[in-house]
């Protein structure tokens, strides 16, 4: 006689954990934000976007991670009253991150910030296409794309699961950015330093070799223009 299998989705666990029962056991201690509150998703404040290319238009290659240069991105808020934030993105097919810190929440400083980090600071990052949710920092997408000169594509609604990736950044750099940081004090070498314990660990799906090993590697296979600054320069 086969035994049957009985599964249970990380919902119902997360449930739990937090119910009384849960509580009571301290088992919140065993989660690595070690929070003792779970806080509800997608909560800022809607806004109209127009003009979205939804994330199902993106061509089969950025999906399937072929193409080198391909970024999702996504906001990371601090506590209530801050308008300074963390903006993380990851490259697509080497799972390399980059983190920027904006001093506002608007779609301007977000957009200014996009602009330093790829045409000016990092002058010859790959840069083809963003893959982003439905925040209100957004809003601007086609002016940002057009100074970038590239497509950004939308999540569908309440999908997190369609930026798996980040969410998975966000999640490891919430150990050293919890919500209670002030954030615009912190000098952006120690943030750079963080990101890069991230970079620097080696991942399974990438046959165990890190995030930073392959993003350089392929770097290099690529012309690079004549002016590339010393952020690359030192990287590499």
């Amino acid at each position: 006689m086969k035994l049957g299998r009985c599964s249970i989705s990380h919902e119902a666990i997360y449930r739990y954990m937090f119910s009384e029962e849960g509580k009571n056991q301290s088992l919140f201690k065993y989660l690595r934000s070690r929070k003792k509150i779970r806080h509800k998703q997608n909560s800022r404040k809607s806004k109209p976007i127009f003009n979205r290319i939804s994330i199902h238009q993106r061509p089969q290659l950025i999906n399937n991670r072929n193409d080198f240069g391909h970024w999702k991105a996504d906001l990371m808020l601090f506590k209530k009253g801050s308008q300074c934030n963390l903006l993380p993105l990851r490259e697509r097919q080497t799972r390399y991150v980059i983190a920027i810190k904006n001093y506002s929440k608007r779609s301007e400083e977000i957009a200014s910030s996009l602009k330093y980090i790829f045409l000016t600071r990092g002058s010859g990052l790959p840069l083809k296409s963003i893959t982003v949710d439905n925040g209100t920092e957004w809003v601007t997408h086609e002016k940002m794309a057009a100074t970038l000169g590239v497509k950004v594509y939308f999540c569908d609604p309440y999908k997190s699961y369609q930026k798996g990736s980040i969410e998975n950044a966000n999640f490891f750099l919430r150990e050293f950015f919890p919500r209670e940081v002030v954030i615009d004090q912190l000098p952006d070498d120690y943030i750079d330093a963080k990101v890069d314990l991230l970079n620097r660990r080696p991942m399974q799906c990438l046959g165990y070799v890190t995030p930073e090993k392959l993003f350089y590697h392929l770097m290099k296979s690529k012309v690079l223009p004549k002016k590339t600054n010393h952020f690359l320069i030192d990287q590499m």
